[in-house]
């Protein structure tokens, strides 16, 4: 009995870290289709998304010409720390970008959550299915059409001497032309008028597909006991679906210091008299490196980039404390 024991203290359990390595050998081992299925994604994000984080060392160097091999300029370039993180720190313009950056993305986050919602829900309660397929595509459309296309479009309803607006609705109405491209208190309606248009139909497809998912039972019953439409969304859709909505929020904080740089930079046709309106994060990282200021120009983006991860943290954080299903992880 006591060698029994002796042998029994004396043997090695195997440690979590090498039964996690286990159960990962096995797992590939039994569905070994699946992961060569999903190998070619893995191999593009990590080229696209992780090979690329080389390059955050720019950020905290002092970057010169020293070679015509960027990666040996990277590396024998002057560390200089945290100097260009104060720079832009400084900088008016980083602090104005910033601030409309966040503008910008409060306002699509709210309204933009709120149309995609309302398509969705008229959508899924069109009767006729091949009729409410046909209306989601034609919102669809205008999200295959790239930015440059639209910058165009819009020129040619707020153009200054050929405009719809101007030549059709203001002039023949008695009213002052107006230099749309000059003045900068009437680009965050555009701006939001061109994003809803190019995108409210493509968010209102996860919206939808949660929608259709959802067990009819739930209708039918609030049906026999005499419940309205808007009582139903109410009581039952926007509950049920609160979690996707919720979801959706916490990763769109994750870009609140991001912007679509083809909607700021096309469609205001890179006009300066509209920058202060227009000049979002992007916009500055991109005049930046138009000065050759890449370090100055790395800083900032790594910036951006780790308020947005702590920004999704947060979010993911407050919700958890209120809801622990309702939070992404």
């Amino acid at each position: 009995m006591s060698q029994i024991l002796t042998t029994c203290k004396t043997e090695k359990k195997p440690t979590y870290k090498y039964n996690i390595f286990i159960n990962i050998i096995k797992e590939i081992k039994t569905n070994y289709s699946f992961f060569i299925l999903l190998l070619p994604g893995f191999i593009l994000v990590f080229i696209l998304n992780y090979l690329p984080m080389v390059g955050i060392v720019l950020a905290f160097k002092k970057y010169q010409l020293i070679d015509r091999n960027f990666f040996i300029n990277l590396f024998k370039c002057e560390w200089v720390g945290f100097d260009n993180f104060w720079l832009f720190f400084h900088d008016k313009n980083f602090f104005s970008a910033m601030r409309v950056t966040i503008g910008y993305n409060i306002m699509f986050m709210i309204t933009g959550t709120t149309i995609s919602l309302i398509i969705a829900l008229v959508i899924n309660e069109i009767s006729n299915k091949k009729m409410a397929k046909f209306y989601h595509s034609c919102m669809l459309l205008p999200n295959f059409l790239s930015w440059v296309v639209f910058s165009y479009v819009v020129f040619a309803f707020l153009g200054m001497e050929h405009g719809f607006i101007n030549n059709s609705i203001l002039v023949p109405l008695g009213f002052k032309e107006i230099s749309w491209y000059m003045e900068p208190k009437y680009w965050p309606f555009i701006l939001f008028i061109v994003n809803t248009i190019k995108s409210a139909g493509v968010g209102s497809i996860l919206y939808l597909s949660a929608i259709v998912g959802l067990d009819p039972e739930y209708f039918e019953l609030a049906r026999i006991y005499g419940a309205s439409k808007w009582q139903q969304i109410r009581m039952i859709t926007l509950p049920l679906i609160s979690n996707v909505i919720i979801i959706l929020l916490i990763l769109n904080l994750g870009h609140i210091l991001s912007a679509d740089f083809g909607l700021f930079y096309n469609i205001p046709m890179r006009s300066a008299y509209i920058r202060e309106a227009t000049n979002t994060v992007d916009i500055y990282i991109y005049y930046l490196l138009q000065t050759s200021e890449l370090s100055k120009s790395a800083a900032a983006g790594l910036f951006k980039s780790v308020i947005g991860m702590l920004t999704v943290l947060l979010t993911n954080f407050t919700v958890r404390k209120i809801d622990k299903e309702k939070a992404l992880f």
